[in-house]
């Protein structure tokens, strides 16, 4: 038994809407799929979503490797930010985190 994916994607009216509200806000649109890749400065999330973005830096050890690799990463002060006045749209906002590549 397949699940039909169409049953979960925001219909094109509502894509669009959060697009344009998106970039009202100053926001750039990346990608457009199933979901909606953004850019912008920290200071423009923190200051429409009303978080603190952090840059952190993490020592993670690779398996298979001797030596850690130091990771650098944006974390939001909200796992899952939002947008006042635009929750019936956008569901929510979060960082993609980078990949850890896996050795053969």
């Amino acid at each position: 038994m397949h699940a039909d994916p169409g049953l979960y994607l925001a219909d094109p009216e509502t894509v669009q809407e959060a697009v344009t509200e998106l970039r009202q806000r100053g926001f750039t649109i990346e990608a457009q799929g199933v979901t909606l890749s953004i850019s912008g400065p920290s200071e423009l999330f923190e200051r429409v979503c009303g978080v603190e973005i952090l840059f952190e830096k993490t020592m993670e050890q690779e398996p298979g490797q001797a030596q850690s690799r130091t990771r650098l990463a944006y974390r939001s002060s909200r796992p899952v930010m939002q947008i006042k006045g635009l929750e019936g749209i956008i569901e929510g906002i979060v960082f993609t985190t980078q990949g850890v590549p896996f050795g053969l």
